[in-house]
């Protein structure tokens, strides 16, 4: 399938991939043209969710999607993706990790890409986004 960059969380004892793909095989210029989203139960059979466009989003149509990330908090869950090396925005979903998912800001969330939520285990449970980039 071409998956790349991809995360897996556990919601709900159930397993959730959040990827992007190359467009074909052998792709050699990183034309990845949205994000995908699937579950299991098992880790052997895969169920395609949600795929989320980026002509869906603050950036309009784009075919450089990047690494992506999901998390949950608050009984919302969250769909981070990059817009090449330029930025990350966040799409939630209300009603469960397997979406819909609709861009949450309108615009990007920070500069950087590739990002990982870290939630931290102090009382609050602090969440964190972590992101690669350029000084």
């Amino acid at each position: 399938m071409g998956v790349c960059d991809p995360h897996i969380h556990i919601f709900n004892n159930k397993a959730y991939l959040f990827a992007t793909h190359d467009e074909k095989p052998g792709n050699t210029e990183y034309t990845m043209n949205d994000w995908w989203l699937w579950s299991s139960s098992d880790l052997i059979n895969w169920k395609m969710e949600f795929v989320l466009d980026p002509a869906k989003t603050y950036i309009g149509p784009w075919k450089k999607c990047y690494a992506p990330e999901g998390a949950t908090r608050n009984g919302k869950y969250y769909f981070y993706f990059s817009k090449h090396s330029f930025n990350t925005g966040v799409a939630v979903s209300n009603t469960g990790p397997e979406g819909p998912y609709t861009d949450a800001l309108g615009r990007e969330l920070t500069g950087g890409w590739d990002p990982t939520v870290f939630i931290d285990d102090d009382a609050k449970q602090t969440p964190y986004i972590i992101f690669g980039g350029y000084p």
